[in-house]
């Protein structure tokens, strides 16, 4: 069975191979999601019957391969000033859908807002269940793991 689109110019053909060949993270689809609002809707959308994946990517209920990413993500990862764009490839790397704030926070060097973001994520997960991240970064997990090391004072920690 196939399928034949045409997208602007350009003609695309998808042929199923059968179950034998299933989807990989090698082929994803790659939405440029302009506000946080678009993110949240398709996030929310694609993985109402998928699984969310860590630095904005995630399966849909077919098991294909979505990153859902802003144009902020690749131009501040893209800054020449090494430090920001570490900073926000350090954020990212944190995340599961990617939060715009939360990689403005880190691209401006704000510690406050990026350690409540983690305390939030944190908390929210400790009560609806695993959050998922990269494991490069250790997220929100790692964040929960060291709940009051380093981070007295600047906010609550949840019980």
């Amino acid at each position: 069975m196939s399928v034949t689109s045409t997208l602007d110019v350009l003609q695309i053909q998808a042929l199923n191979g059968g179950p034998e060949f299933t989807f990989t993270e090698a082929i994803s689809l790659l939405v440029s999601a302009v506000g946080q609002d678009e993110i949240d809707h398709l996030w929310d959308r694609l993985t109402s019957s998928g699984e969310p994946r860590q630095c904005g990517w995630l399966k849909d209920k077919y098991a294909l391969s979505w990153q859902i990413v802003p144009p902020i993500l690749n131009e501040r990862l893209g800054d020449p000033d090494a430090d920001k764009s570490s900073r926000v490839l350090r954020a990212m790397l944190g995340m599961g859908k990617i939060d715009i704030a939360a990689l403005r926070a880190a691209y401006d060097g704000d510690e406050w807002t990026r350690c409540t973001v983690a305390w939030w994520r944190a908390w929210i997960g400790a009560r609806v269940g695993p959050v998922h991240h990269c494991a490069a970064a250790g997220g929100a997990r790692a964040a929960a793991g060291r709940r009051g090391a380093g981070h007295q004072g600047h906010h609550p920690h949840p019980s």
